[in-house]
């Protein structure tokens, strides 16, 4: 497998997990509340990785959430609030134009 592959399955691995830790923490802190899909993950690599994610819910509203994540796979859930740095796009559009769930 091509480096490039692995860093991809692996991005997508940790973009698994880290949307069942949200879900998980979502239906504890916010019951009503409840992860439809992951939208944009970006990621930040310094000495550690941050990774950004803007997720929709579902009652179509998006929330950001911002994760660390060392090396070694373990990860800690920093934040979670109403997205404000995503654009608002009318949620029918992103269901028509957007990749299949």
């Amino acid at each position: 497998m091509a480096p490039s592959s692995v860093v991809l399955a692996s991005t997508l691995q940790t973009t698994v997990v880290l949307g069942n830790s949200i879900r998980s923490y979502l239906s504890i802190n916010r019951p009503k509340v409840g992860l439809k899909r992951i939208v944009r993950v970006n990621g930040q690599n310094l000495k550690h990785l941050f990774l950004y994610l803007t997720m929709e819910d579902t009652d179509n509203n998006f929330y950001e959430a911002k994760v660390y994540m060392d090396f070694g796979g373990h990860f800690n859930l920093d934040m979670i609030r109403p997205a404000v740095h995503y654009l608002y796009i009318d949620p029918e559009i992103l269901r028509r134009f957007d990749a299949p769930d």
